[in-house]
């Protein structure tokens, strides 16, 4: 079995390369004891500072996708995962503020599922992060809710395991920023995927880059998702 692991940066140069040698690390250990193939997919999402040079200083343990300009969040993923040929693809932010030894525990529950979702909502440990996040994150979660009937409690993590299957739903979402998340839960809850939430702990690190305007953006999205997907 193949784990491919797709890491989206965008101007990522102060965190990626403090988090990348321990995902390193840890992969390699977790493979030679579970006896599975891992990948490391970094894509340069058009990033502005230095993200390209500090990832060429892991490109012998890394395989690195760049381009410019700066597309989007789902934009990078999709440029990752078309490369990803593990049998699972895993998909985490740069900075992992859900630890990577997670992993592990979304591989247990794949055997009956066909995506893993990491779900803040559900975790033990408390969400660190200002009330202003916070009253939009759970008011656009409660949004997204509505408009397209998921039953989630956290679409917006950013760390998901999916199969193969799943890959196909993802490369055809439309939304290249925030809203490949619910457009890509979407389509497999509407074609009759497994879909298991799992909680995470997750911890803010550093400045985030969804601005308050993104929400806005976001619900463009959600109402091109409910248009484009009838």
């Amino acid at each position: 079995m193949k784990i491919s692991i797709v890491i989206p940066a965008y101007n990522e140069e102060n965190r990626i390369g403090k988090t990348l040698p321990h995902v390193i690390s840890y992969l390699r250990e977790f493979s030679k004891k579970n006896q599975i193939q891992t990948e490391i997919i970094v894509v340069n999402d058009g990033a502005k500072d230095k993200t390209l040079e500090v990832l060429n200083t892991f490109r012998e343990d890394i395989i690195i996708v760049s381009y410019y300009p700066n597309m989007g969040k789902g934009y990078a993923l999709k440029q990752g995962i078309t490369k990803a040929d593990g049998d699972y693809i895993y998909i985490a932010d740069a900075d992992f503020s859900t630890p990577i030894e997670y992993i592990e525990h979304f591989v247990e529950k794949m055997d009956k599922y066909d995506c893993v979702i990491g779900s803040r909502a559900l975790g033990k440990e408390e969400i660190r992060v200002s009330l202003f996040r916070k009253i939009l994150g759970n008011s656009s979660n409660l949004l997204i809710r509505a408009v397209l009937g998921l039953k989630f409690k956290d679409t917006q993590c950013g760390f998901k395991m999916f199969n193969q299957k799943c890959k196909t739903y993802f490369l055809m979402c439309e939304n290249n920023r925030w809203g490949y998340d619910f457009e890509f839960l979407y389509l497999l809850q509407k074609n009759g995927l497994l879909i298991k939430e799992m909680p995470v702990e997750w911890e803010a690190a550093g400045e985030s880059h969804v601005t308050p305007g993104s929400y806005f953006k976001t619900f463009a999205e959600l109402l091109h998702v409910r248009k484009a997907h009838k």
